[in-house]
C-alpha cells in the first residue's frame, strides 16, 4: 500500500516537475524573443529626443519671429523716420 502511494506521489512529482521545466523554457524562449520593453524604451528615448530638438527649434523660431516683428515695426513707422 505505501508503495503504491509513493509511486502515485513520485508519478505526480514528475509531472509538477516536468510542468515546471517546459514553463521554464517557454519563459526564457519568451524573454529571449520578445525585446517589447526594450523597443518600447528605446522609441521612447528617441521620440524624447527629437521632441526635445522640436521644442528648441520652435524657441529659436519664436526669437526669429519676434526680431522680425520689431524690425517690420521700424520700418512701417513713417513717423520714426521723420525724427
Amino acid at each position: 500500500m505505501i508503495d503504491a502511494e509513493r509511486l502515485v506521489i513520485n508519478k505526480k512529482l514528475a509531472d509538477v516537475k516536468g510542468d515546471n521545466t517546459n514553463m521554464d523554457r517557454e519563459i526564457s524562449r519568451n524573454k529571449m524573443f520578445n525585446k517589447k520593453d526594450e523597443e518600447k524604451k528605446a522609441r521612447k528615448a528617441e521620440h524624447d529626443k527629437l521632441a526635445d530638438r522640436i521644442k528648441d527649434q520652435n524657441k529659436i523660431i519664436e526669437e526669429n519671429d519676434i526680431a522680425l516683428d520689431k524690425e517690420r515695426r521700424i520700418l512701417e513707422d513713417k513717423d520714426l523716420v521723420k525724427k
